[in-house]
């Protein structure tokens, strides 16, 4: 009878040994871990190409309508409310085309085209370039910034200026704001 346990145990003990090191040698096998491919833009990039879009301009309009109409019926208090409205959004403009603030806004005005983008670029999701905390050396990244602008259908010149930044660093939020208060608008 002990001599059956100890069979048993070494036929377990076998099996078991086996069956590990048949799967280290699978993953070995396959190689590399298979990284996702990460789609990255610039957000002033994606800014610029909104600032000069129809979606833009009709932001724009409508705050200016709401300004006319505030003046024509002397409104002080609108008009003051209106301008403030204004002036808060090129501010965070200037955050977002010169330094790294989010422009997720922006692209919600496209994002049923955005998995397109994905999809052609071959990545598996799409993220502001500012915004990773960590990221792999060997991680597979691909520029999507003009991609994604194309989808606003900027104005030609926004290509050009979206090309100029790609060498420069953006400015800091605070650099910027300290800039912001010295040269007010």
């Amino acid at each position: 009878m002990k001599r059956k346990m100890l069979m048993i145990s070494l036929v377990a003990i076998s099996f078991g040994t086996i069956v590990l090191f048949s799967s280290g040698q699978q993953v070995s096998a396959a190689g590399k871990k298979k990284l996702l491919r990460v789609g990255v833009y610039d957000s002033r990039g994606i800014v610029i190409a909104y600032c000069h879009s129809h979606f833009a301009s009709e932001r724009y309009e409508k705050l200016k309508a709401r300004l006319d109409a505030a003046e024509a019926a002397g409104d002080e208090r609108k008009v003051k409310e209106t301008k403030e409205v204004g002036k808060k959004q090129q501010g965070k403009q200037h955050l977002q085309g010169f330094g790294t603030a989010p422009v997720h806004e922006y692209l919600e005005h496209v994002k049923d085209h955005i998995p397109g983008v994905a999809k052609a670029a071959g990545v598996d999701v799409i993220v502001s370039k500012w915004e990773f905390d960590y990221m792999a050396p060997d991680a597979d990244m691909v520029d999507v910034t003009m991609k994604l602008a194309k989808l606003f259908n900027p104005r030609e010149k926004a290509y050009m200026w979206i090309e100029q930044i790609k060498d420069k660093d953006p400015i800091s939020a605070e650099e910027l704001e300290r800039i912001e208060k010295e040269y007010p608008h």
